[in-house]
């Protein structure tokens, strides 16, 4: 079995090379439904998800993947090329499908409830499928078959498919959305630490670890991660979202 190349300490620091994605309704809705996402103005496809649209197809234990958005002023228009939002957001009670999922759900909390240490409310999501694995890959455009075929995955040593990870850290995107806002999150970090398969039922957890206020805006560094049916953590990060 063919291994990956190992990392050269060279590529410690260096950014990757920039790659443009038109941000287009359709495609976010796609991705939103692939995901299950809950965020209103992402199942309208008005606002991308934190972690649209991201492909990874190097797999290395230990790697650390980071999104970031952009500032409240360079917010994207349709088709120019680059990550951020489809028109001006609008929020509807009555336009989604789960009113548990209208948020941001910390914007009304004092700071008393928000200080370092403070345990986040929990988004579960529901039983991952095949299915939704095949959407995935259509939606973020990681094909790779370890993650749709069963035959493929154990041809390298799986015993069946397994989710991708990014996967994962859409499902954290969505939770920080859910917290503070889609425009709100403006940092999120993760490491794969574990496999996620069909079946796997995975919980958004999260507590506080820093919060500053700055001209009436509250920032927080957040401890996030997914863990599964056996509370086991199958990715853990941080995150720094805003709350206004």
């Amino acid at each position: 079995m063919d291994h990956p190349p190992a990392l050269s300490s060279d590529l410690i620091g260096r950014e990757s090379d920039v790659v443009l994605f038109e941000v287009e309704r359709g495609a976010i809705r796609k991705f939103a439904d692939a995901v299950q996402d809950q965020t209103p103005a992402c199942v309208r496809g008005d606002i991308a998800p934190p972690t649209f649209p991201t492909t990874f197809r190097m797999t290395v234990p230990g790697l650390t993947f980071e999104s970031r958005q952009p500032g409240r002023d360079d917010l994207s228009d349709p088709g120019d090329g680059r990550h951020g939002r489809v028109g001006e957001p609008r929020f509807h009670r009555n336009d989604h499908r789960h009113l548990a999922m209208i948020g941001p759900v910390l914007a009304a909390r004092p700071d008393a409830e928000l200080d370092s240490g403070s345990v986040l409310p929990d988004l579960r999501k529901p039983p991952i499928t095949k299915l939704q694995l095949v959407k995935y890959a259509g939606a973020s455009g990681d094909y790779n078959l370890i993650h749709t075929d069963d035959e493929t995955a154990r041809t390298v040593g799986l015993e069946g498919v397994i989710a991708h990870g990014m996967l994962s850290m859409a499902f954290l995107g969505e939770y920080l959305c859910w917290l503070a806002g889609p425009e709100s999150v403006r940092r999120l970090a993760v490491r794969f630490v574990a496999m996620v398969r069909p079946g796997d039922t995975m919980t958004c957890r999260g507590r506080v670890k820093q919060h500053t206020t700055n001209d009436a805006v509250r920032r927080l560094r957040l401890e996030v991660w997914t863990e599964n049916q056996r509370a086991e953590r199958v990715t853990v990060g941080e995150a720094e979202v805003d709350i206004t």
